[in-house]
């Protein structure tokens, strides 16, 4: 029987051979990519990077804990060595105070590595940084012309693999962007604390090569920056492994910027297991040409990547979100799982908002709560083109809370925004916008949708379908007291159940417990919902019981709040009236978003602090040499509210 130790012997001899067989598997990989002139020639092997890239914990051995421990020969050589490209070190050089030392490199802002100022015998040495919380470190190339790019390849790569014990604020790699990094050998991997990790101006080669030689430790947040680089392609990224020093949750930040070469969006770093357990942000400004396709440019990995990962903030130019809007194959503006999104680079208002939309059942995003909107500077916005936004936003978030609308217009808009009253957008859950930075106030009343008149009639109840019911709240006491049978069109009397429960003429919502009378004053809206059981409640608290906590897989899942019985409909009728006629019912499918679009709050002003009105300004002028042309303060409609 073999001992523990001949067991020990045996399996390091195993490691040490298949270590080799690697080593030889790549060696000769790579030497066949040397011969031919191939696009994905930067693509690297790690043997020792993980099959999860994201860890939790270290497993640090005795040795590279001893190696991490500062003593005055390491800070001395790490001193010495950054001295080079950062002369005001030189004078502590002879400092014999550990702490003293420690002191003044965590202190610096920026510790820079310039590698036009060392050989590459100077860099083909170990530089240990001893687990230090460093500020920044940059590692960069001063000389624009580079004369011997080969020179500058070999510098990078024995800077990349010398370096360890690495705890950093910021590592920032920049302006080697003429660079391909050879090697015929597996990369050894190595962990680095890195909470912002920047390249700016660098080829993908060295991006693909720094994200496979370091395991970037995460504390508790990491956020990853390209810009301004001439990349093609997201692949420099398939190699990239994190790994979480805490049982915490994860926050990723990717930032996209000023990439115009990028056409190739498709890399496995958006695949799980990678996206499990983190929580992202990402932004995309000033990447591709500006014209995108789904195929051509490989996004579905990306797209999918914001479907089913937690993204806290997203920011898109409108060419890569028109992709995801007008998608009606893979209901990507439905999965979209961003919390705050921001639409930049917007050049027309004005957004298809067909009819098809208002009864087509996937066709919203409940996930978005905050959304923010930039134009182009060429782009003529005016107070009608904001009330086309909030149309076009009003139909598909119906979830969206706050909104920031930023115009990149020389003249400001607020006093035309103000001055206009036909507002005709509908955003239910408003509770701020924002122009301009301005914080808009808003009056508002309750009123039908105007579309509601072009559904059809119902004229039979759906056959084995549950149906909700709503009821306008002015017909609610006829309802409940039978009068309202002689006012229904003959379809309408047959299908509108009848009151089986001895109901107070002035309804109060079971839920909410607001009283008829206090609706207006709530700001709710004037409908009453009732369930096939029976039982009533207003359309807000209708609302919040979709989807409840108890039942996830459907998203139109409810239960009726007092007998709880299964209350789930497939179809919604509205009782509704056209002038001078009965009162007639109306029926399409059931869609969550769509209860509140029959229904909808109608946004009458706006106004600015500060601003002034045009009427006000024009009444001072009368006072003055002008006859009088009206003006003066409006008062509040009957019927309306206010927000702020």
């Amino acid at each position: 029987m073999q001992t523990g130790k001949q067991i020990a012997v045996s399996l390091r001899r195993k490691q040490a051979v298949l270590g080799a067989l690697l080593g030889l598997v790549v060696f000769l990989l790579a030497g066949s990519l040397n011969g031919a002139e191939e696009e994905n020639h930067w693509v690297m092997v790690n043997v020792d990077q993980p099959l999860q890239p994201l860890q939790v914990g270290l497993g640090l051995t005795y040795l590279e804990l001893q190696a991490a421990t500062p003593t005055l020969e390491k800070l001395h050589n790490l001193t010495r060595f950054l001295s080079k490209s950062n002369p005001e070190l030189v004078q502590h050089l002879g400092c014999q105070d550990l702490q003293q030392l420690i002191d003044t490199l965590t202190t610096v802002a920026c510790l820079n590595i310039d590698l036009t100022k060392y050989s590459v015998e100077e860099l083909d040495n170990p530089l240990n940084l001893v687990c230090i919380p460093l500020q920044q470190v940059h590692i960069f190339n001063s000389d624009d012309a580079v004369s011997d790019p080969l020179n500058t390849e070999q510098k990078v790569f024995c800077l990349m693999i010398g370096m360890s014990n690495i705890r950093v604020q910021t590592l920032k790699i920049s302006n080697i962007d003429q660079n391909r990094i050879r090697f015929n050998h597996p990369v050894p991997w190595r962990t680095a604390g890195v909470k912002n990790l920047v390249f700016e101006n660098v080829s993908e080669y060295v991006i693909a090569f720094v994200t496979t030689t370091f395991n970037f430790g995460v504390e508790p947040a990491l956020s990853l920056t390209i810009l301004r680089s001439n990349i093609t392609t997201l692949m420099c990224l398939d190699n990239m492994s994190v790994s979480s020093f805490l049982f915490t949750q994860t926050t990723f930040s990717l930032t996209l910027e000023d990439l115009p070469q990028l056409t190739d969006f498709k890399t496995t770093f958006f695949q799980l297991p990678r996206t499990a357990g983190c929580v992202y942000t990402l932004a995309l400004r000033k990447v591709g040409s500006g014209h995108f396709g789904l195929e051509a440019n490989r996004l579905h990995t990306l797209f999918y990547f914001m479907a089913v990962v937690p993204i806290r903030h997203l920011t898109l130019p409108m060419s890569i979100f028109k992709l995801i809007w007008n998608d009606m194959e893979y209901s990507l503006f439905r999965r979209m799982n961003a919390w705050f999104l921001y639409i930049e680079d917007i050049e027309d208002p004005e957004i298809d908002t067909n009819l098809q939309f208002y009864t087509y059942d996937t066709f919203y995003n409940p996930k978005t709560f905050e959304l923010a909107l930039s134009f182009k500077p060429t782009a003529n916005l005016t107070a009608t083109g904001v009330n086309q936004l909030l149309e076009w936003v009003g139909l598909g978030f119906i979830h969206v809370e706050n909104i920031d609308i930023y115009p990149n217009t020389a003249k400001s808009l607020l006093p035309t925004i103000q001055a206009k009253k036909d507002w005709t957008f509908v955003a239910d859950r408003l509770k701020s916008l924002r122009v301009e930075g301005r914080e808009a106030k808003l009056t508002h009343t309750w009123k039908e949708d105007k579309r509601v008149a072009e559904l059809p009639d119902l004229t039979q109840p759906p056959y084995n379908e549950r149906m909700i019911y709503f009821i306008p709240i002015t017909s609610y006491k006829d309802w409940a007291s039978g009068k309202l049978c002689d006012s229904l069109t003959p379809p309408a009397a047959r299908i509108l159940p009848k009151n089986n429960y001895d109901q107070a003429a002035s309804f109060r919502c079971p839920v909410c417990l607001v009283e008829e009378n206090d609706w207006e004053k709530e700001r709710e809206a004037s409908l009453v919902c009732m369930f096939e059981c029976g039982h009533c409640v207003c359309a807000v608290c209708l609302d919040k019981l979709f989807g409840a906590p108890e039942h996830t897989t459907n998203p139109y899942y409810v239960k009726c709040p007092l007998c709880r019985v299964d209350a789930t409909p497939k179809s919604v009728a509205l009782l509704t009236k056209k002038t001078n006629k009965k009162m007639r019912l109306i029926g399409t499918t059931i869609a969550s978003y769509n209860l509140r679009k029959y229904y909808v709050k109608q946004y009458l002003s706006m106004e600015f602090e500060g601003v002034v009105r045009p009427s006000l300004k024009r009444k001072r002028e009368s006072n003055g040499t002008r006859p009088r042309r009206g003006g003066g303060n409006s008062k509040t409609l009957p019927g309306t509210s206010s927000t702020g």
